[in-house]
């Protein structure tokens, strides 16, 4: 759930989060709990959200999120408990919408049924069941449709003529079009299956770049599927 909490965070941000960091933080935080009796703790999604809506943007905004919780409980339990839980949930219901990103949700819905499938036991799973329960199932469910369709993808021919045009000839051919590029172009080209697995290499090569050129090329002519997070991120 932590780094569930990290993802959704840089969906809103357009940032990436080190998911080592983002553990051994968590597990030494759960190490303190303990000591003072206390129950293990996880990121917390709308928390998360709520924080960046309202303008966080840097760890500064967590930590001060915990001391204003401590504070409260240290100081001013008796007023909150005036405070309807109706409240509360009016609350938590704004918060979740703002983070469920519907337009997302709509867009994979209009997919192929395998993705439809995922998306809507997933989400299911979510709100009558349990959040962990939802994922195992959902990455699952993923899985398996992934190897489905790379079982199809699979092409055995018989060997080219000597004549025909080589994978190495096109290479070649690639490499000196990239040379005689104009300024400000960049050209990328994306080798094999485009899936949740692999979604956000795309997003860290294009980061390590820096500034963004003003005409991105991205070629997939090799690329033999791609699902609606590979999609997503290209879109990203």
């Amino acid at each position: 759930e932590a780094l569930l909490s990290a993802v959704v965070a840089d969906g809103m941000t357009g940032t990436k989060h080190r998911s080592n960091q983002e553990l051994v933080g968590q597990g030494v935080a759960n190490i303190a709990s303990a000591l003072f009796g206390g129950l293990p703790a996880t990121g917390a999604i709308a928390r998360t959200a709520t924080n960046i809506k309202s303008g966080g943007r840097t760890p500064v905004a967590g930590i001060m999120h915990a001391v204003f919780l401590l504070l409260f409980m240290l100081v001013a339990t008796d007023v909150m408990k005036f405070v309807p839980m109706a409240a509360l949930a009016a609350i938590l219901f704004i918060v979740a919408w703002g983070m469920s990103e519907t337009r997302h949700f709509i867009h994979i819905y209009r997919l192929s049924i395998a993705d439809r499938t995922v998306l809507l036991l997933t989400f299911f799973l979510t709100v009558l069941v349990d959040l962990t329960v939802a994922i195992g199932v959902g990455v699952t469910l993923a899985s398996l449709l992934f190897m489905k369709h790379m079982t199809k993808s699979v092409e055995i021919k018989q060997g080219r003529r000597a004549g025909d045009l080589a994978l190495s000839d096109i290479d070649d051919e690639d490499e000196n079009q990239r040379i005689e590029l104009p300024p400000g172009v960049e050209v990328f080209r994306i080798t094999g299956p485009m899936f949740f697995g692999v979604a956000g290499d795309l997003l860290e090569t294009l980061n390590a770049m820096g500034q963004m050129p003003k005409v991105l090329i991205i070629r997939m002519s090799h690329v033999p599927y791609l699902d609606a997070t590979g999609a997503q991120a290209i879109e990203s």
